[in-house]
């Protein structure tokens, strides 16, 4: 049963991954996360740093 759900858009930045990462791990409930990436909407650099 999925926990959550985030969308970050395209204007994402390594600040905004990390602050959404820190997000969804505070959740005890979260076993596993799935990362879906369309590369050139959201920068695949960005989300890696």
């Amino acid at each position: 049963e999925p926990a959550n759900f985030l969308d970050i858009g395209g204007s994402s930045n390594p600040e905004k991954v990390v602050n959404a990462l820190r997000i969804i791990t505070a959740d005890p409930n979260v076993r596993s996360i799935l990362f879906n990436i369309f590369g050139g909407i959201t920068r695949c650099d960005d989300v890696a740093n």
